[in-house]
């Protein structure tokens, strides 16, 4: 196998065009096109990950072959003789593929230039029969590693994640919880695109007048995921904010047997509204209210004792030294979970360990991801803050400076500080908000680092595990360094 992450990413993409893209499409010009695709990617990755098993025996053949061929040695034109696998002749490329390469452009050429007596009608030279039914091997070789790459492949894929279907989640909650089947059967169930933490899915069920409509929706754990987390603390987390009177998803069950759905999952009520901005982002009167309702809200989330969330506390350490363990946390996460090394990320957790805020007021409850991709939004207010999983006990600094970025184009920030002071939130300490604006790019590089680990690994070889892995993660990495070259020039 001359590059496995290569044949790993193509088989990954493969699938997701044929399992997601493909059905959704509708022209027959775009599913033809996607076909096409999905065989070039079948064989790309086919001569990525078989081409070892069966060139080094052809090209064996074609030696024994090319004395035959060319008995006087006759010298080779100049005419370029190329072939599909000429780009796997580079410097420290398996010596099977160059010998190839090298062996079938001598055959090519002492073919091209053989006397006229080796084709005369139907009396074709021997060797060049040979040549031909060596390469209706290599052609059969190639068929065969194919349909045994798929199938390994599919095998895998779907050992590692479950589909769900109508029937599969009706048929867990006839058998567990029929009171959430009091609205109707389940009649459809849809996949939210995006779930790079978790799997989440709508549930729609049919009323006894026969229209469908969305009622739960059913958030599932990933074979592996970017933060190593369950929902099963994250439904602990939500039944406890539910419960005094914070504005989330009510959580309906926690299942925890891997065997209906998977994976763990939970499923809660289905809330109104939409997340993102565009259905209210350009009316300034609207965007300040849900700004400041935001700020009502973290104000009285930071203001809450972590402890009574069932986040642990060591009452032995300072607030300063508190958030140094949970950074060093994230150190050892990567440096347990990467697999290529970074001399920018060994930077960033360096600089941030000594750099410690020097003031921390309180250990506060943090969602750790603040933004209105998480946030839903119904008839100008805040109906539910969603995707808690990287909830913990921190610096409520951490939420301001994240969710920081959403506001300023929506309103002015002094706005929202003094929204969110006047509701009893901590005083904003503007010489902090760099080291946040690092840490930020660190900690979601490392999810990304992990993430790839877990393609890698073959714990979870989805798409999106490599999308995390490859360009998100070189986004994140790039942003630490420009944020510490920044740091350096003073700027």
């Amino acid at each position: 196998m001359i590059n496995p992450i290569l044949s790993q990413v193509l088989e990954s993409v493969k699938a997701d065009i044929l399992t997601t893209i493909l059905p959704e499409l509708t022209s027959s010009d775009a599913k033809f096109s996607a076909l096409m695709a999905t065989e070039v990617l079948s064989y790309l990755s086919m001569w990525d990950q078989s081409a070892g098993e069966f060139l080094p025996e052809h090209t064996a053949k074609l030696t024994a072959l090319l004395k035959g061929l060319n008995p006087g040695n006759r010298q080779a034109n100049n005419r370029n003789h190329g072939h599909e696998l000429e780009s796997d002749v580079a410097v420290g490329s398996p010596d099977f593929s160059t010998n190839y390469f090298e062996t079938a452009s001598a055959v090519d050429m002492a073919i091209s230039q053989a006397p006229a007596d080796h084709f005369e009608g139907t009396e074709i030279n021997p060797f060049v029969l040979d040549t031909l039914r060596h390469d209706q091997d290599l052609f059969a070789a190639e068929q065969q590693a194919l349909g045994e790459g798929t199938s390994r492949n599919t095998s895998l894929l779907s050992s590692m994640e479950k589909n769900l279907t109508d029937e599969i989640v009706n048929d867990y909650l006839a058998e567990k919880h029929p009171s959430l089947l009091d609205v109707g059967k389940v009649a459809g169930v849809k996949r939210i695109p995006g779930g790079f933490s978790k799997d989440t899915h709508t549930i729609s069920q049919l009323t006894v007048k026969g229209v469908e409509i969305e009622t739960l929706v059913s958030r599932r754990d990933l074979p592996f995921g970017p933060g190593e987390n369950t929902v099963v603390d994250e439904y602990e987390l939500l039944k406890a904010l539910c419960e005094n009177g914070y504005p989330v998803a009510e959580p309906l069950i926690c299942e925890q047997d891997s065997d209906y759905f998977g994976q763990p999952f939970m499923i809660s009520k289905k809330m109104s509204g939409e997340s993102g901005t565009e259905a209210w982002g350009s009316d300034s009167k609207q965007s300040i209210s849900i700004c400041s309702d935001l700020a009502a809200i973290l104000a009285k989330l930071h203001n809450e004792d972590p402890s009574r969330y069932g986040f642990s506390i060591d009452a032995q350490q300072s607030p300063r030294e508190a958030l140094r363990s949970y950074i060093e946390e994230w150190q050892d996460r990567w440096l347990y979970r990467r697999v290529h090394v970074s001399p920018t990320l060994a930077a960033g957790f360096q600089w941030l360990l000594n750099n410690i805020p020097a003031d921390v007021p309180i250990i506060s409850l943090c969602h750790g991801d603040v933004g209105f991709h998480n946030i839903l939004v119904d008839n100008g207010a805040i109906v539910a803050l969603l995707d808690w999983e990287f909830a913990h006990a921190g610096d409520a600094m951490e939420d301001l400076c994240y969710c920081r970025r959403f506001i300023e184009p929506l309103m002015p920030w002094d706005q929202f500080l003094a929204a969110y002071e006047d509701a009893g939130g901590i005083k904003f300490r503007e010489r902090d908000s760099i080291f946040y604006e690092v840490w930020g790019q660190v900690r979601n590089a490392t999810c990304c680092s992990v993430s790839w680990y877990g393609f890698l690994s073959d714990s979870y070889r989805a798409t999106k595990m490599a999308y995390q892995g490859i360009p998100l993660y070189r986004q994140f990495v790039q942003q630490t360094g420009a944020q510490l070259l920044k740091i350096s020039e003073g700027a």
